[in-house]
Order: structure tokens, then sequence, then C-alpha cells
């Protein structure tokens, strides 16, 4: 058990130092307005027999209001640190605190291990609240207002460490709302573009950060004329050189939703052009197999995604069921199986990500500290054969992020240098070995078994008649897509308005702008073909040819088109449908055809795509043929044959009638 430090430590931490020049005071009128509180500096980390330092800001602070600091008597374990600083926003007393003059800089000598006196404050290794607090000057136990943070003791320099270092993955999306817009122009926010260059700029002392750079923002970035947003780009391609990027999606979408609307083929697009994106913008290979589940995600969504080669999921702890028994004091450090899903899975603990907000340096300071917890509670566990095991934590950066460089800079140069932290990739952390069943200080037997967690899905987000909507813009598109003799050039810009229109920070309206410039261009491509020249043919054999003339606006590119013909059963045309390359300006198809019967018929001609999807052009001929059919030619002639043969016998008989008739009178 760590021992209670003497009370004499306590006097210790209140020596003051020097003054703050901000350091401000009110008018007596304004003596009842909340004094305010900024941590303007801190260490991070202290080692026994070093001193521990905090420079405060103090605001709107009456003239005769102190301030009390304090330390905790126990060192705290991950609950106990989050739960310490719950109580102290809720309590007007806390039990603490300690009167003492209005200062801005506290020093706190730890004792080492050889030297204790009544100069330095008996801290083992852990992490130890500290409070500071500004009271009126005749009640140093009522604050107005106070603030906790924590004193990280770290373990001695030199000391066999038995606990592994925790490993910690910093994942920093880079990403904001579509700049390329419905008219294929680039216009990128300017307080996204602010933003991402700043965050660039700050994140270059984390050496090991994962990078979650949207493939969506890459490729508008590389069409973008502007130079901002080629400098920008540039130096996301320096980032990337020497981290880790993760493989997205090209757009932001909600996986289960697609996959429940049936849109699984159009998901399966967008990872690939997201990391054909990542290959060819930022030129490095983005690392598969992990994917930042979404809220929605169930466990057919891990099987489509399993199908899509993951292996890895990243799960926000309010996503998963409570975990067992009462042995957990945060999230898992260690990775767990998934009930009714292949793959194992991690989970971000939502406190640390609500520490990016407010208080930068103060929350800074709190995240390493949270941090430092979860190495001790490993470090100090009662299974003796657990406290070896790695153990490591996700930290997921909100997307929307104002990156603050007082914020950074603590992390960076606390994740450098503190030998119970190290940074660490996703492949470290999903080579941790699994979580028991019991706690996270517990090593998993065969007999326990693996920690196995259930989802806790939310709703998906309403597509609306979005699915319908993009299957027939997809449908189009691949349709204009086979007219086109080089197709590459006129449709990949317009693949990429149907990927961003997934992104599902887009309202209703928004997405159907982008895939009604997708079909409106699509029809625009597909105009100025017509059938032009005589709508009448007169056929004089049986076999023969008439020419069809099609007309291609000369503005239009070669099209790829079948020529269809449809008449009545008696004309029959041989290769109907007829492939055939239209080029720009006037073109001569000569159509064979094959009369059955004489007559007139009527010729429906059709120009189409190859799949049938789009028609150019339509006409309708009129056919009229002279021509005998082999069986008609040959009743014909048999007729011709019988009438021949009568005729001839008639005549015959007739003239010997007509002998017969002189021999008889001149007899």
């Amino acid at each position: 058990m760590i021992p209670r430090p003497r009370a004499w430590c306590w006097a210790a931490a209140a020596i003051v130092v020097t003054f703050v020049p901000s350091l401000t005071f009110v008018t007596a009128a304004d003596a009842q307005a909340a004094p305010n509180i900024e941590v303007v500096e801190q260490t991070a980390y202290v080692h026994r027999g070093e001193k521990y330092s905090i420079t405060v800001k103090i605001t709107d602070a009456a003239p005769t209001d102190r301030v009390a600091i304090a330390v905790g008597r126990v060192s705290s374990s991950g609950t106990r640190v989050r739960q310490t600083r719950a109580d102290l926003r809720h309590v007007d007393r806390p039990a603490e605190m300690l009167a003492g003059n209005v200062v801005g800089l506290f020093l706190l000598a730890i004792c080492s291990t050889t030297q204790v006196n009544d100069q330095c404050a008996s801290l083992e290794p852990g992490v130890w609240p500290v409070a500071i607090g500004i009271s009126p000057a005749n009640e140093p136990r009522k604050p107005k207002q106070a603030i906790m943070t924590e004193l990280v003791v770290v373990p001695d320099s030199g000391a066999v460490l038995t606990t592994p270092p925790l490993a910690v993955t910093i994942v920093v999306p880079l990403t904001a709302k579509p700049a390329l817009r419905p008219d294929q122009e680039v216009r990128l926010d300017s307080l996204d573009r602010n933003r991402l260059r700043t965050l660039a700029d700050r994140i270059e002392a984390l050496p090991s950060v994962v990078l979650a750079v949207s493939p969506q923002l890459l490729g508008a970035l590389e069409l973008s004329s502007v130079p901002e947003d080629r400098a920008l780009l540039d130096r996301l391609r320096q980032l990337a050189a020497t981290r880790e990027v993760l493989a997205l999606p090209y757009s932001n979408v909600d996986e289960e939703a697609w996959r429940a609307a049936g849109l699984t083929d159009e998901l399966k697009d967008q990872f690939q052009v997201g990391q054909d994106t990542i290959r060819r913008v930022l030129k490095v290979e983005p690392t598969q197999g992990t994917t930042i589940v979404d809220p929605s995600a169930t466990t057919d969504t891990l099987t489509m995604l399993s199908e899509l080669g993951t292996s890895a999921f990243v799960f926000n702890e309010s996503q998963l069921d409570a975990l067992p028994g009462t042995g957990w004091s945060t999230p898992p450090t260690k990775r767990f199986d998934i009930r009714g899903a292949r793959g194992t899975g991690v989970s971000v603990d939502p406190e640390l990500r609500r520490l990016f907000a407010g208080d930068s340096i103060l929350n800074a300071h709190r995240l390493l500290a949270d941090l430092s917890a979860a190495y001790f509670d490993v470090a100090n566990a009662r299974d003796v054969t657990a406290r070896d095991e790695r153990h490591g934590v996700v930290v997921l950066v909100p997307d929307d992020w104002s990156t603050s460089t007082q914020f950074l800079t603590v992390i960076s140069t606390a994740l450098q240098s503190n030998p119970i932290l190290r940074t660490a990739t996703f492949t470290s952390i999903f080579n941790l070995p699994p979580s028991g069943t019991e706690s996270d200080t517990t090593a998993a037997t065969p007999a326990q078994g693996v920690l196995t967690r259930s989802l806790r899905p939310e709703l998906p987000k309403a597509l609306g008649n979005y699915p319908t909507a993009l299957r027939d813009a997809t449908a189009r598109l691949n349709s204009f897509s086979g007219l086109l003799s080089n197709s590459d050039g006129h449709t990949t810009p317009l693949r990429e308005l149907l990927l961003v229109s997934g992104d599902d920070r887009l309202d209703p309206s928004e997405r159907d702008a982008y895939l009604n410039q997708v079909i409106q261009t699509v029809e625009r491509g597909s105009r100025g073909v017509t059938i032009t020249g005589t709508l009448r043919v007169t056929l004089t054999a049986r076999q023969d040819t008439f020419p069809i003339i099609i007309e291609n606006d000369p503005a239009n590119p070669k099209l790829k088109v079948v020529v269809e013909l449809r008449s009545d059963p008696r004309l029959d045309f041989p290769g109907s449908p007829i492939p055939y390359e239209l080029v720009p300006g006037p073109n001569r198809l000569d159509v064979r055809v094959r009369s059955r019967t004489p007559g007139s018929f009527p010729v429906d001609v059709v120009v189409r795509s190859p799949d049938g999807v789009i028609t150019l052009a339509t006409a309708r001929y009129k056919i009229r043929s002279l021509a005998l059919s082999g069986v008609g030619l040959g009743i014909s002639i048999a007729a011709l044959a019988v009438l021949v043969t009568w005729w001839v016998r008639h005549h015959r008989s007739a003239k010997r009638a007509k002998i017969a008739h002189q021999l008889t009178g001149a007899a």
C-alpha cells in the first residue's frame, strides 16, 4: 500500500516563489465577481528528489482573496483521479484546502529516497491530486473557485521497470466538410484551411502520431489551384512521409446505414478509391486492416468490414456493453474479442477525448495524468503476473478540434521523455495481449477466457431516397462511360462527385446537388446525336443494303454506340444490334436487310449506349420491298408453267378441232 505523506508536506506546498505580472485584482464594487484560475505552466512529471512547479494566472480576484494549494493524501487510480475532479466541482469545502497568499507560482519539493526532511513532501511514485483554490481571507476553507490538476511522480531514475511503459497511440483526424463542390470547383472553407494548417504545423512535434487524413480532402487539395491549398497539401505530404497513415473510405460515411440500404458495392468503392487516393496523393502505403467504427455499427457491419479486409476495430467505449464485474477502473487497456463477429477490438476512452476541449494546458496535464494512472494501475496490480504485461490506449482526437500549441507542446514533450509512457502505432496496440474477464490488471487465462464484449449500436443515420438516387446516377454515369472511347478524362471528375455525395456531413439538398450535377453532365454529353438523310428506302432485291446517316455534334468526342433496328418479322437485319463508333460529324452506316415478302414496312432505328441505359437518337424509316422471296418465286414459276402448259394444250386442242371442222366441211 502506498504510504500517506506526512502532514508537514502541506506547508511545503504553499511556499510562495514569485508573482505573475498578469495577476489582476478588481475594485471593491466588483469583489463579488467569481475569480478565474488558469494554469499557465506545470511540471508534467517528477522523480523523487526533484521539484514540482505550477504557475497559475488569476483574474477577477478581490484584493483580500487568498490562494491555497493542497496535495491529496493518497495517490489515485484511474477511477479516483476522475472522481476527485468531479468531487471538487460539486462541493463547497474541499477537505484538503489550505490558506495561502495570492501567488502565481508554487513549488513543491519531492523527497528523495535518501533525504527526507520537513522541506519536502514524501510521495511514492503515482498520481497525486493537486487542488488550487481562491478563498476570502476570512473564510479560507470556502473557496470561491477551485481547479484540480495532478502531480505525477514517476519511478526513480535508473530503476528497473517491471511494467512496460504504457503504449499510447494518438490518432489525429485531418478532415473537413467537402471542399469539392457540385460545380466541380474547389472551395475549402477558410476556417477549415486555417485549422488544418495550424494542426499540421503543430503535430510535427508528435513523431509517432497516426494520421487519419480524409481522402476527399486530399482529392480536393490536389485539384485546387489556390496557393494556400497547395501549401497545405505539401505539408500533409511531409507529415505522411514519416508517420503511419490510416486507410479510410473516400468520404465520411455511416457504414451500417449504407449496408442496411444495400449499398455494399458502393461502400467497397468508397474504401478502394480512398486507399488509391492516399497512395496517389501522399505517395505512401496506408495502414489497412484497422477501422475506426461508427457508433451505429452492428455485428453485420463488422462482418461486412471483415470481408473488406478489416481485422482490428477501434470502438468508442459508449458503443460497447458494460464491463463485467467491479474490477474495472477505466476502459480496457488491452484488446478484447467481439461477440458475434470476427476480429479483435480496442476501445477509446471518451473522457480522454473530452480533455481536448477547454483549458488547453490544464487538460493536457490531465490527459497525461490519466495515462499515467493507467500505467500505475498495472504496476500496482495485485496479480503479480499481470504487472509485466504490455498495455496501451488509443487517444482519438476530435474531428473538429481547434488545435492548441500549448496542449500539443505539453503532450509531445512528456511523451518523448516520460519513462512510463511511449508513443505507439496501431500495429503495436493490436499486438497487445488480450484482456481477462475479471479486470484489466489480471492476466487472461485459458480457464477464464478472453474478455468478450457486445455492441450497443446507435440508430444509423437516415439516408432517405439517397440510395435510389445514387444508384440511378451511378447507372447513368457507367452507361456514359461505356459510350466514350476514352472515358477516364471525362468521367473521373464525375465519379468523384458521386463519392463526395455520400459524405454524412452533407444534408439531403446538398447530396442531391452533387447527384443532379452528374446526371445533367451526362445528359449534356450525350446530346447532339441525330439521324439524318432520307427516311424512305426501296429494296429491289431480296437481300440488299441501305444507308443510315448519323450526325455526331462536332463538339462531342468519339462515341461507342449500338444501332438497333426494330421492324416487322418479314424484314430481317443480320448483325443487329450493330456496334459502331461515331466520330464527330456525319457517319454513314450501311445496313444489310433481307426481305421475306414484298411490301411496305416501318423500321424503327435506335442509337443507344452499349448497355441500353442512354438513348441518343431515334428515327422511323419506311422500307418498300419489290423483291420476291425464294418460295414466292417458285410458286410464281410453277403457276406460270401450269398456265403455259394449259395454254399450249388449249391451243393444240383448239387447232385440232378447227382442222377437224374444216375436213368435215370439205367432205
